[in-house]
């Protein structure tokens, strides 16, 4: 119990020292919506969610990801969204084969 109390006030004090993101959010909706239309999918796909996400426990740093909904079909995978870093790049989030 100690030691969850302990995990606990670790992740909050982490939570309060975060910057505010780099990019800003109405960036990062931009990103993800030329994404989509760039690769002919926005008629079909829609932007559900946009999270700030830290890419590590222990450093200080965040980026987004943006989720789609219909998943884009890749044949044995499926593509759910954008990961967005803070200079803008973007990779695809695609689940592994099977999910």
């Amino acid at each position: 119990m100690k030691a969850a109390i302990a995990l606990i006030a670790l992740m909050s004090s982490l939570v309060a020292e975060a910057a505010p993101p780099t990019l800003p959010i109405e960036q990062a909706v931009k990103i993800a919506s030329d994404y989509l239309r760039e690769q002919g999918l926005a008629k079909q796909h829609s932007i559900t969610s946009l999270v700030l996400e830290p890419s590590s426990m222990l450093r200080k740093e965040y980026h987004w990801i943006a989720l789609w909904t219909p998943a884009v079909d890749l044949g044995n995978r499926r593509e759910i969204g954008l990961q967005i870093s803070m200079d803008g790049t973007a990779a695809r989030v695609v689940n592994k084969p099977g999910k």
